[in-house]
C-alpha cells in the first residue's frame, strides 16, 4: 500500500491541472473564432475543455478532393 500525504497530493493535482490548461490554452490561442477572448476568457475556457478522442488510430479523418 502507498499513501501521500495531503500537501503532496495538492501539488500533483494543481500542476496536472495547470499542463491541462495551458496544453488547452495553446490549442484555443491558434482557433480563429477564440481571438477575440483575452488571456483570463481563454483561460477559463481552457478549464472546462475535455480531451476526447474520436478516431480510432489511422483512421481517416478528413480527405481533400470529392469522390
Amino acid at each position: 500500500m502507498w499513501s501521500l500525504d495531503r500537501e503532496c497530493f495538492n501539488v500533483i493535482v494543481k500542476d496536472a491541472t495547470r499542463r491541462k490548461r495551458e496544453k488547452h490554452e495553446d490549442i484555443l490561442e491558434k482557433v480563429k473564432i477564440f481571438d477575440h477572448l483575452d488571456p483570463y476568457e481563454r483561460s477559463r475556457l481552457g478549464d472546462v475543455t475535455k480531451d476526447r478522442v474520436i478516431a480510432k488510430e489511422g483512421e481517416c479523418i478528413f480527405k481533400e478532393g470529392i469522390d
